[in-house]
């Protein structure tokens, strides 16, 4: 696919939306916060990348960022981030 062009799937996600060569994104409405507007994203990078973060300070911590923590931590390569808009 060329970097900015778009395509839909039968789902109606749409693939390709972001201008940065080497990375796909793709938006979809998962109804996590609004019934009428995207709110659940994708970024797919076509080579294996590094991951880096910024958290919270707070001692309670949800499962997810401490299981971000770890992956960091270990320095693997990462392809994929999965991003809602907040439930």
């Amino acid at each position: 696919m060329e970097v900015g062009k778009s395509t839909k799937n039968a789902a109606g996600v749409k693939w390709g939306e972001i201008n940065v060569r080497g990375f796909l994104g793709a938006a979809t409405r998962a109804g996590f916060r609004y019934k009428n507007r995207d709110d659940l994203a994708v970024i797919f990078s076509e080579k294996p990348a590094r991951a880096a973060g910024v958290f919270t300070q707070n001692k309670v911590k949800a499962a997810p960022v401490l299981w971000c923590h770890e992956v960091i931590a270990r320095n693997s390569p990462v392809r994929t981030i999965l991003v809602n808009s907040g439930i």
